[in-house]
Protein backbone atom coordinates (compact mmCIF):
# COMPACT_ATOMS: atom_id res chain seq x y z
CA UNK A 1 0.00 0.00 0.00
CA UNK A 2 1.32 4.09 -0.60
CA UNK A 3 0.99 6.11 2.30
CA UNK A 4 1.38 9.62 2.57
CA UNK A 5 4.05 11.23 4.65
CA UNK A 6 2.54 14.08 6.70
CA UNK A 7 5.02 16.32 6.85
CA UNK A 8 5.84 20.00 8.84
CA UNK A 9 8.93 21.91 8.45
CA UNK A 10 10.12 24.94 6.98
CA UNK A 11 9.98 24.75 3.93
CA UNK A 12 11.63 21.03 3.77
CA UNK A 13 10.59 18.05 2.28
CA UNK A 14 11.89 14.36 2.62
CA UNK A 15 11.85 12.01 0.09
CA UNK A 16 12.83 8.70 -0.62
CA UNK A 17 15.84 7.81 -3.18
CA UNK A 18 17.11 4.56 -4.90
CA UNK A 19 20.02 5.82 -6.50
CA UNK A 20 22.64 8.25 -5.08
CA UNK A 21 22.71 12.09 -5.11
CA UNK A 22 23.30 13.77 -8.51
CA UNK A 23 22.45 16.62 -10.16
CA UNK A 24 21.58 20.16 -9.36
CA UNK A 25 18.65 19.20 -7.22
CA UNK A 26 19.52 20.96 -3.83
CA UNK A 27 19.12 17.68 -1.91
CA UNK A 28 21.22 16.18 0.63
CA UNK A 29 21.80 13.26 2.70
CA UNK A 30 19.52 12.74 5.35
CA UNK A 31 22.09 11.60 7.84
CA UNK A 32 23.66 15.49 7.94
CA UNK A 33 21.83 17.43 10.74
CA UNK A 34 18.80 19.90 9.65
CA UNK A 35 18.79 23.29 10.86
CA UNK A 36 15.29 24.11 12.47
CA UNK A 37 13.83 27.57 12.50
CA UNK A 38 14.58 27.92 15.96
CA UNK A 39 18.19 27.89 15.36
CA UNK A 40 18.12 24.26 16.86
CA UNK A 41 19.56 20.83 14.42
CA UNK A 42 18.40 17.61 14.26
CA UNK A 43 19.51 14.39 12.45
CA UNK A 44 16.26 12.71 11.00
CA UNK A 45 16.27 8.94 11.88
CA UNK A 46 15.11 8.91 8.20
CA UNK A 47 15.08 5.50 6.22
CA UNK A 48 17.85 4.05 4.17
CA UNK A 49 18.75 6.15 0.84
CA UNK A 50 16.21 8.96 1.76
CA UNK A 51 17.58 12.54 0.77
CA UNK A 52 16.25 16.22 1.78
CA UNK A 53 15.27 18.84 -0.89
CA UNK A 54 14.37 22.12 0.02
CA UNK A 55 11.14 23.40 -0.86
CA UNK A 56 11.96 27.11 -3.29
CA UNK A 57 9.66 28.98 -5.63
CA UNK A 58 10.24 32.15 -6.96
CA UNK A 59 7.88 34.89 -6.53
CA UNK A 60 8.44 38.25 -8.04
CA UNK A 61 10.22 40.20 -4.68
CA UNK A 62 11.91 36.63 -3.57
CA UNK A 63 13.38 34.47 -6.50
CA UNK A 64 14.89 31.99 -4.43
CA UNK A 65 11.66 31.94 -1.06
CA UNK A 66 11.22 29.18 1.39
CA UNK A 67 7.74 28.53 1.99
CA UNK A 68 6.86 27.94 5.63
CA UNK A 69 5.23 24.54 6.87
CA UNK A 70 4.89 21.84 4.01
CA UNK A 71 1.94 19.98 5.73
CA UNK A 72 0.28 17.38 3.16
CA UNK A 73 1.69 15.29 0.87
CA UNK A 74 -0.60 13.20 -1.86
CA UNK A 75 0.80 11.02 -4.51
CA UNK A 76 -1.12 10.36 -7.27
CA UNK A 77 -2.93 7.05 -8.12
CA UNK A 78 -0.71 5.65 -10.49
CA UNK A 79 2.31 6.41 -8.45
CA UNK A 80 4.07 8.55 -10.23
CA UNK A 81 3.35 12.39 -9.35
CA UNK A 82 3.93 13.51 -5.53
CA UNK A 83 1.89 16.74 -4.53
CA UNK A 84 3.32 19.02 -1.28
CA UNK A 85 1.04 21.28 0.10
CA UNK A 86 2.08 24.06 2.73
CA UNK A 87 0.25 25.53 5.40
CA UNK A 88 2.55 27.79 6.61
CA UNK A 89 2.85 31.84 7.19
CA UNK A 90 3.52 33.10 4.26
CA UNK A 91 2.43 36.53 4.35
CA UNK A 92 4.84 39.14 3.32
CA UNK A 93 5.28 42.80 3.45
CA UNK A 94 7.64 45.07 1.32
CA UNK A 95 9.56 47.73 2.64
CA UNK A 96 6.97 50.04 3.42
CA UNK A 97 4.95 47.73 5.71
CA UNK A 98 2.31 46.69 3.30
CA UNK A 99 0.82 43.36 2.30
CA UNK A 100 2.36 41.65 -0.85
CA UNK A 101 -0.56 39.56 -2.22
CA UNK A 102 1.92 38.56 -5.50
CA UNK A 103 4.53 37.15 -2.74
CA UNK A 104 1.54 35.66 -0.08
CA UNK A 105 -0.05 32.60 -0.39
CA UNK A 106 0.49 28.76 -0.09
CA UNK A 107 2.17 26.63 -2.61
CA UNK A 108 1.35 23.06 -4.03
CA UNK A 109 4.85 21.26 -4.90
CA UNK A 110 4.42 19.11 -8.03
CA UNK A 111 7.10 16.41 -8.32
CA UNK A 112 7.33 13.62 -10.61
CA UNK A 113 8.26 10.42 -8.92
CA UNK A 114 8.12 8.05 -12.01
CA UNK A 115 11.86 6.81 -12.11
CA UNK A 116 13.99 6.10 -9.37
CA UNK A 117 16.14 8.63 -7.72
CA UNK A 118 15.66 12.15 -6.55
CA UNK A 119 12.16 13.20 -7.16
CA UNK A 120 11.79 16.01 -9.64
CA UNK A 121 10.31 19.21 -9.09
CA UNK A 122 8.11 19.54 -12.29
CA UNK A 123 5.58 22.99 -11.06
CA UNK A 124 4.68 24.98 -7.98
CA UNK A 125 1.21 25.80 -7.83
CA UNK A 126 -0.16 28.97 -5.83
CA UNK A 127 -3.70 28.77 -3.74
CA UNK A 128 -4.11 32.01 -1.64
CA UNK A 129 -4.80 30.16 1.81
CA UNK A 130 -5.02 26.87 2.82
CA UNK A 131 -5.47 24.41 5.81
CA UNK A 132 -3.86 21.02 5.37
CA UNK A 133 -6.66 19.62 2.92
CA UNK A 134 -5.54 17.61 -0.58
CA UNK A 135 -6.25 14.46 -2.22
CA UNK A 136 -6.39 13.29 -5.62
CA UNK A 137 -9.18 12.24 -7.63
CA UNK A 138 -9.13 8.61 -7.91
CA UNK A 139 -8.80 8.44 -11.63
CA UNK A 140 -6.06 10.92 -11.09
CA UNK A 141 -7.22 13.53 -13.74
CA UNK A 142 -7.88 16.20 -10.78
CA UNK A 143 -7.02 17.08 -7.48
CA UNK A 144 -8.77 19.13 -4.65
CA UNK A 145 -7.55 21.92 -1.80
CA UNK A 146 -8.97 23.30 0.85
CA UNK A 147 -9.05 26.63 1.11
CA UNK A 148 -8.65 27.59 4.92
CA UNK A 149 -10.07 30.44 5.74
CA UNK A 150 -11.35 30.97 2.61
CA UNK A 151 -14.27 28.74 3.47
CA UNK A 152 -14.30 27.41 -0.01
CA UNK A 153 -12.66 24.40 -1.94
CA UNK A 154 -10.24 24.01 -4.85
CA UNK A 155 -10.23 21.98 -7.85
CA UNK A 156 -6.86 21.45 -10.34
CA UNK A 157 -6.65 19.94 -13.36
CA UNK A 158 -3.90 19.87 -16.51
CA UNK A 159 -4.06 21.83 -19.53
CA UNK A 160 -1.12 21.33 -22.09
CA UNK A 161 1.00 19.51 -19.61
CA UNK A 162 0.62 21.97 -16.27
CA UNK A 163 -1.71 21.88 -13.09
CA UNK A 164 -4.42 24.86 -13.24
CA UNK A 165 -7.32 25.14 -11.19
CA UNK A 166 -10.02 24.42 -13.23
CA UNK A 167 -12.83 26.66 -12.24
CA UNK A 168 -14.06 29.16 -9.49
CA UNK A 169 -13.62 27.90 -5.74
CA UNK A 170 -16.39 26.30 -4.63
CA UNK A 171 -17.86 28.20 -1.71
CA UNK A 172 -18.95 26.32 1.57
CA UNK A 173 -21.17 28.86 2.48
CA UNK A 174 -20.43 29.88 5.88
CA UNK A 175 -20.20 33.73 5.98
CA UNK A 176 -22.53 34.92 8.10
CA UNK A 177 -23.46 32.15 10.33
CA UNK A 178 -23.49 31.31 13.97
CA UNK A 179 -20.23 29.70 14.37
CA UNK A 180 -18.85 32.75 12.51
CA UNK A 181 -19.88 34.91 15.35
CA UNK A 182 -18.55 32.80 18.15
CA UNK A 183 -14.72 32.71 16.71
CA UNK A 184 -12.06 35.18 15.93
CA UNK A 185 -10.66 33.44 13.44
CA UNK A 186 -13.68 32.59 11.43
CA UNK A 187 -14.78 29.15 9.05
CA UNK A 188 -11.70 27.18 8.42
CA UNK A 189 -12.11 24.53 5.45
CA UNK A 190 -9.55 22.00 6.68
CA UNK A 191 -8.84 18.06 5.50
CA UNK A 192 -10.55 16.80 2.75
CA UNK A 193 -11.47 13.28 1.27
CA UNK A 194 -12.99 12.31 -1.98
CA UNK A 195 -15.25 8.80 -2.37
CA UNK A 196 -14.59 6.34 -4.39
CA UNK A 197 -16.64 7.02 -7.23
CA UNK A 198 -14.73 10.44 -7.42
CA UNK A 199 -18.04 12.35 -7.54
CA UNK A 200 -18.23 13.74 -3.61
CA UNK A 201 -15.34 15.48 -1.82
CA UNK A 202 -15.95 15.94 2.78
CA UNK A 203 -14.32 18.82 3.86
CA UNK A 204 -13.98 19.16 7.52
CA UNK A 205 -14.75 22.76 9.14
CA UNK A 206 -12.54 22.90 11.75
CA UNK A 207 -13.63 26.28 13.36
CA UNK A 208 -17.71 25.09 12.83
CA UNK A 209 -16.89 21.61 14.07
CA UNK A 210 -18.63 20.42 11.50
CA UNK A 211 -18.21 18.55 7.83
CA UNK A 212 -19.58 19.24 4.67
CA UNK A 213 -20.19 17.19 1.51
CA UNK A 214 -19.47 18.36 -1.89
CA UNK A 215 -20.56 17.05 -5.08
CA UNK A 216 -17.63 18.09 -7.57
CA UNK A 217 -19.50 17.21 -10.56
CA UNK A 218 -22.38 19.33 -10.59
CA UNK A 219 -20.29 21.73 -8.01
CA UNK A 220 -22.87 21.71 -5.41
CA UNK A 221 -22.89 21.75 -1.73
CA UNK A 222 -25.34 18.21 -0.47
CA UNK A 223 -25.16 18.64 3.13
CA UNK A 224 -23.63 19.92 6.16
CA UNK A 225 -23.29 17.68 9.46
CA UNK A 226 -22.70 19.03 12.54
CA UNK A 227 -20.43 16.50 15.02
CA UNK A 228 -21.19 18.33 18.42
CA UNK A 229 -23.47 15.37 20.45
CA UNK A 230 -25.82 18.51 21.67
CA UNK A 231 -26.33 19.79 18.16
CA UNK A 232 -27.78 16.38 16.62
CA UNK A 233 -29.43 15.36 19.62
CA UNK A 234 -30.37 18.44 22.02
CA UNK A 235 -30.84 15.67 25.55
CA UNK A 236 -26.57 15.70 24.75
CA UNK A 237 -26.33 19.48 25.15
CA UNK A 238 -22.77 20.26 26.61
CA UNK A 239 -21.65 16.45 26.07
CA UNK A 240 -18.27 17.05 24.17
CA UNK A 241 -17.81 15.32 20.99
CA UNK A 242 -16.56 15.89 17.38
CA UNK A 243 -15.16 19.46 18.13
CA UNK A 244 -12.00 20.96 15.86
CA UNK A 245 -11.96 18.18 13.06
CA UNK A 246 -9.69 18.23 11.06
CA UNK A 247 -8.76 14.93 9.13
CA UNK A 248 -10.81 13.27 6.86
CA UNK A 249 -10.26 9.73 5.34
CA UNK A 250 -13.22 7.70 3.38
CA UNK A 251 -14.15 3.99 2.60
CA UNK A 252 -15.75 3.31 -0.63
CA UNK A 253 -18.03 5.66 -1.20
CA UNK A 254 -20.51 5.68 1.89
CA UNK A 255 -18.36 5.43 5.54
CA UNK A 256 -16.25 8.72 5.71
CA UNK A 257 -13.93 8.35 9.40
CA UNK A 258 -13.45 12.35 10.97
CA UNK A 259 -10.22 13.34 13.42
CA UNK A 260 -12.04 15.19 16.24
CA UNK A 261 -8.73 16.85 17.20
CA UNK A 262 -9.66 18.49 20.47
CA UNK A 263 -12.40 15.54 21.95
CA UNK A 264 -9.96 12.67 20.93
CA UNK A 265 -11.75 10.98 18.90
CA UNK A 266 -13.00 9.77 15.34
CA UNK A 267 -16.13 10.50 14.69
CA UNK A 268 -17.24 7.35 11.91
CA UNK A 269 -20.29 9.07 9.46
CA UNK A 270 -22.47 7.70 7.32
CA UNK A 271 -22.58 9.31 3.37
CA UNK A 272 -25.99 7.68 1.70
CA UNK A 273 -27.76 9.73 -1.28
CA UNK A 274 -26.07 13.09 0.02
CA UNK A 275 -26.91 12.88 3.66
CA UNK A 276 -24.28 12.36 6.62
CA UNK A 277 -25.78 10.26 9.72
CA UNK A 278 -23.14 9.96 12.21
CA UNK A 279 -22.82 6.39 13.50
CA UNK A 280 -19.87 5.93 16.18
CA UNK A 281 -17.33 7.71 18.09
CA UNK A 282 -14.24 5.59 18.59
CA UNK A 283 -11.86 7.49 21.45
CA UNK A 284 -8.11 7.85 20.92
CA UNK A 285 -5.27 8.54 23.15
CA UNK A 286 -4.16 11.86 21.98
CA UNK A 287 -5.21 14.53 19.69
CA UNK A 288 -5.93 12.40 16.32
CA UNK A 289 -4.88 14.94 13.29
CA UNK A 290 -3.97 13.03 9.70
CA UNK A 291 -5.95 9.89 8.57
CA UNK A 292 -5.44 7.58 5.56
CA UNK A 293 -7.04 4.24 4.72
CA UNK A 294 -4.98 1.16 3.73
CA UNK A 295 -5.09 -0.04 0.31
CA UNK A 296 -7.86 -2.52 1.14
CA UNK A 297 -9.83 -0.37 3.04
CA UNK A 298 -9.21 -2.99 5.90
CA UNK A 299 -7.36 -0.65 8.07
CA UNK A 300 -7.49 3.34 9.66
CA UNK A 301 -4.09 4.57 10.61
CA UNK A 302 -3.82 8.14 12.60
CA UNK A 303 -1.43 10.42 13.41
CA UNK A 304 -1.82 11.49 17.20
CA UNK A 305 -0.64 14.71 18.23
CA UNK A 306 0.73 14.67 22.53
CA UNK A 307 1.37 10.72 21.64
CA UNK A 308 3.38 10.93 18.97
CA UNK A 309 1.83 8.05 17.86
CA UNK A 310 0.81 6.59 14.71
CA UNK A 311 -2.21 4.37 15.28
Amino acid sequence: MQINSFLRGAGLAAALAATSIGGDTGAYAASEPVVLPTGATITPNAAPGAVFQPLKVALPDYPDYSPDSAETTAISPDGKTLLILTSGFNLNLDKNGNFQSADSGEYIFVYDISSPGVPVKKQVVVVPRAFGGLVWSPNGSKFYVDGGADDDLHTFAQTNGQWEESATPISLGHSGDLMNKETLVGPTAAGIAVTADGATVVVANYETDSITAVDVVHRALLAEYDLRPGRINPAQSGVPGGEFPFGVAIAGSHTVYVASTRDREIDVVNLNSGALTLTHRIPIKGNPQQLILNKAQSKLYVTVANADALV
